[in-house]
């Protein structure tokens, strides 16, 4: 699974801060984590 960072992102809760978008391996959106600092955990985007 990759993990992406975004400083902002539209989340069905309205505009969210540092989250961390988690992305399976065929490319769906599994979950998403506001409020996480960009080194709260590491990260790849792409393969």
């Amino acid at each position: 699974m990759n993990a992406i960072y975004a400083p902002e992102a539209l989340l069905p809760a309205g505009w969210a801060r540092e989250v961390i978008i988690e992305i399976d391996d065929r490319g769906d959106i599994v979950s998403t984590q506001p409020d996480r600092p960009q080194g709260a955990q590491s990260m790849r985007a792409g393969r």
